[in-house]
């Protein structure tokens, strides 16, 4: 079951759902295969006649999904910030439980709203923002824990303001996907006379990844895998593009990008009393585009990517981003954080999950992180981050391990969340 989008204006939104769905999907499927094929984790395990418990059997028996007991079997939730994003993420749903009369509700006192359904071959809860930042995310990730606490991976998914090249100095283009390879709050710090400094203390910074986690982006880091994983999305993307055409990029035109010291503002032979003064913008400006306010093209930065060919397919950057309440919309002090911290992305979300939850930041470019701004760019990439978290989904596989303890004539054996115990009740370890 696929959700509609009602107007133009949404359906901008698909390519980066396409590419987020893309490269979740692939992940998830390709762990799930392979571990139970060399034998590295069992396959789920049947329920014997005197199993006694809570009986929290796999959802997936026999190559049927079934309905989740209750809210204990979703394991993956994805986190949206605003409403456009979370219609694009709804598109990677392929069953919405609601539609089949199955309503899991929340906890008492538990404001956020949710939509459960199944991507690929798993259960999953989509977490709806109230609002932007880390402050909304922290309360939102706060309660999700509370009425799904079986969330083993959160994913936050959206759109983010891109450094104009990576690590390794690959250029990074408009539509191209960004994951989390660690978070760093910029904004946390001290303000002295003579600046701001930020806290760098172990104890106030985030913490890394998990080991599972840090081994994906290890693993997507290769040459061959990121590659597996562009294909994918370039398929993906072609395959809903077809389907409706309204969902492709609008061209290299509109994907411009200035040198980092080139302010958006009035500029001569325009007159005004506000802009030029130290870099500031009036507010008539902010509201403009460039070409209505005349930003000059000889001022624009070549890209190497844009020129080869009439349409640039999507790559994936893994590396750190920069999360706080601040939305980034200046090329100098752009350069300046990332410089200091090795940062390729901006977002305002990822910081407040990632003490709650093992999580993937999965962000599509939609900006440069300046203070230029182009019609329509930003709704157009945010529909490619959709595939992306789909292609993820495909290579990790969300559930524990097998653990087995015994106590004299008990044997209780754990899979993912749910036990069972022979000749004994059986008791969670």
């Amino acid at each position: 079951m696929m959700c509609k989008f009602d107007d133009a204006e949404s359906q901008k939104y698909r390519p980066i759902w396409v590419s987020i769905r893309g490269i979740a999907q692939d992940i998830l499927k390709d762990e799930s295969k392979s571990d139970v094929q060399e034998g590295l984790v069992s396959a789920p395990l049947q329920v014997e006649p005197n199993f006694v418990g809570r009986q929290d059997i796999p959802a997936r028996v026999e190559g049927k999904f079934h309905a989740p007991r209750d809210r204990r079997d979703f394991e993956i939730a994805l986190i949206c910030a605003l409403p456009l994003e979370a219609e694009c993420v709804q598109e990677a749903f392929d069953k919405f439980w609601e539609d089949e009369g199955k309503k899991y509700g929340k906890a008492p006192g538990d404001p956020n709203a949710y939509t459960t359904g199944v991507i690929g071959e798993h259960n999953v809860v989509l977490a709806y923002m109230p609002g932007m930042g880390t402050t909304s995310a922290v309360a939102v990730a706060g309660c999700l824990r509370v009425s799904f606490s079986n969330i083993k991976l959160a994913l936050v998914v959206g759109i983010c303001g891109g450094m104009p090249s990576g690590t390794d100095h690959e250029e990074i283009v408009l539509g191209d996907i960004i994951i989390s390879q660690a978070l760093i709050q910029y904004d946390l710090g001290r303000q002295y006379p003579g600046g701001f400094k930020r806290k760098t203390d172990v104890r106030d910074t985030l913490g890394r990844p998990s080991p599972e986690i840090r081994a994906l982006q290890a693993k997507l880091g290769t040459r061959r895998y990121r590659e597996k994983l562009q294909n994918n999305i370039a398929v993906f993307l072609t395959e809903v593009q077809q389907k409706l055409p309204k969902t492709k990029c609008p061209g290299h035109e509109n994907d411009i990008l200035y040198r980092s010291s080139y302010v958006h503002q009035h500029h001569p032979p325009a007159t005004c009393d506000e802009c030029g003064k130290d870099d500031e913008m009036c507010e008539l400006a902010l509201k403009m585009e460039c070409d209505d306010l005349g930003c000059e093209s000889t001022m624009r930065v070549t890209r190497n990517r844009l020129m080869s060919t009439s349409t640039t397919p999507p790559m994936v950057h893994i590396g750190l981003m920069g999360s706080t309440n601040t939305v980034m919309k200046s090329g100098q002090h752009r350069d300046r954080v990332a410089q200091a911290d090795g940062i390729i992305g901006f977002e305002m979300e990822g910081a407040g999950v990632w003490d709650y939850f093992p999580s993937i930041v999965i962000k599509g470019v939609c900006d440069y992180a300046d203070s230029h701004k182009r019609k329509g760019v930003a709704t157009i990439r945010r529909g490619r981050r959709g595939r992306v978290h789909e292609s993820l989904f495909s290579r990790v596989e969300c559930r524990g391990h097998l653990v087995t303890s015994t106590a004299g004539t008990q044997k209780t054996e754990q899979f993912g969340c749910w036990t069972r115990t022979r000749k004994a009740a059986s008791k969670a370890i």
